[in-house]
């Protein structure tokens, strides 16, 4: 038997059972948006906004207080106008909290259906537990071969290229987008990178320039190699030789590895441990 649960909620109990960091973003300017919030108590109100609880202890007192109380027989149970209490509202004014999440690929020849698959699981994990800290989430798609393009959500899985490689593309394109539409007063940043590690030697220190200016906006950049072969993945081993060399700085930048399905979850925690979970500089 199927039982229904909210993505939300799944979202929720499995990010508990990773011990996935509660996500702290920063505020955002001085915009502030109205928010409703069921935190006061009233005599009267809409049979809706019933406190059941509340109303059911009232009557329960009542009946006590007055002696009607018979715990064999609860048939003379039940609330009068006085007993009921009704849920209401206030009006509260939070900070404007907004993210924007960048989802970088390779598309060169490499790049198959088995190995978009993997990347389009995790980026559906990571988008779903970053929305449940912000008010508003920007989504940005961004692919390369050797030249980095902004593409949809539908293009960003399905695309694909002949081409070479050059991963720098996707990161200057990253910063160029950020500089152009996201002021870094009012929005979060977060990127994730995925291909399966392969790029020319000469390309993998420009990657680390843009990525050591990046991550001093970001709240967390990502780095997953998917499928990588042994023999010429070559970036994500370079990215952890820059952190290990503090050109990077370990806590704004975490790297992974998925081979297969059974990887997604644990390279969620890779890419969201407390550690690399931090307020931009």
């Amino acid at each position: 038997m199927g039982v229904g649960v909210r993505t939300d909620d799944y979202i929720d109990i499995l990010g508990e059972e990773l011990g996935l960091p509660k996500l702290v973003p920063k505020i955002c300017g001085n915009v502030k948006f109205e928010k409703v919030k069921y935190n006061k108590i009233a005599k009267v109100g809409n049979n809706s906004l019933l406190h059941k609880k509340r109303t059911f202890k009232n009557m329960l007192k009542r009946t006590i207080s007055t002696g009607d109380y018979n715990h064999k027989d609860i048939s003379n149970l039940y609330p009068l106008n006085q007993d009921k209490e009704y849920k209401t509202w206030s009006i509260r004014e939070d900070p404007n909290i907004n993210a924007v999440i960048f989802f970088m690929t390779d598309i060169s020849y490499s790049m198959d259906e088995p190995k978009r698959e993997l990347i389009k699981e995790i980026c559906w994990y990571l988008e779903k537990w970053i929305k449940r800290f912000y008010k508003e989430v920007d989504l940005k798609y961004i692919v390369h071969d050797v030249e980095a393009h902004e593409v949809d959500h539908e293009k960003f899985y399905k695309y694909e290229s002949g081409g070479g490689t050059r991963i720098s593309s996707a990161f200057e394109l990253a910063g160029e987008i950020i500089d152009a539409s996201y002021p870094l007063d009012e929005w979060n940043m977060y990127i994730f990178y995925f291909s399966d590690g392969e790029n020319w030697d000469s390309d993998n220190m420009k990657c680390i320039e843009y990525m050591a200016q990046l991550q001093q906006v970001c709240n967390l950049i990502g780095i997953g190699e998917v499928k990588g072969d042994t023999g010429w993945a070559n970036f994500l081993r370079f990215v952890d030789d820059a952190i290990d060399e503090k050109l990077l700085d370990e806590g704004r930048v975490t790297t992974s590895t998925i081979n297969t399905h059974s990887d997604v979850l644990r390279a969620l925690q890779d890419f969201l441990k407390p550690d690399n979970v931090r307020e931009p500089f």
